[in-house]
């Protein structure tokens, strides 16, 4: 138990792995979605949600050729849920959390639109908003930093 509480722990603190995990309790996603929403690379998103899946904070589901992710019953209503209840309090109103969440709001539109979650309508995604995550992070770092 106390194994799985300090993997849970570090798991939690990174902030890429708390913004995946903030958008994992708005609804499952594919790495692709990850990508989008947060403006990083495929390989730094599959790492971190590894690492959640390690934690027992994520699990996995294939659908076709893609993989789902979504919050773990523990996360949902087991042991850590209590846990996972504070950070999301503590963090929902952060600039960035919310940046992310519109961010796959728009993701998420732009793939209904091309019918796919693909890398090709990533990039077209990233290509025709300007690819503003970036942005956004350095905006709401520089906030930060000036308060």
């Amino acid at each position: 138990m106390i194994d799985s509480m300090v993997k849970c722990l570090r798991a939690l603190g990174d902030e890429n792995r708390l913004r995946i995990l903030m958008l994992l309790r708005e609804r499952d996603l594919c790495v692709l979605e990850v990508v989008g929403a947060l403006g990083i690379s495929q390989p730094l998103a599959s790492s971190h949600l590894a690492v959640l899946r390690e934690a027992g904070l994520a699990t996995a589901r294939r659908e076709g050729r893609r993989i789902r992710y979504g919050l773990s019953e523990e996360a949902k209503r087991g042991g850590k849920h209590r846990l996972i209840q504070q950070v999301a309090a503590a963090i929902a109103f952060e600039p960035l959390i919310a940046a992310d969440r519109d961010r796959l709001a728009q993701c998420a539109a732009f793939r209904g639109a091309a019918g796919a979650c693909t890398k090709k309508t990533l990039a077209r995604f990233r290509r025709e908003t300007g690819d503003r995550a970036g942005r956004q992070r350095s905006t709401v770092e520089s906030t930060r930093s000036a308060s």
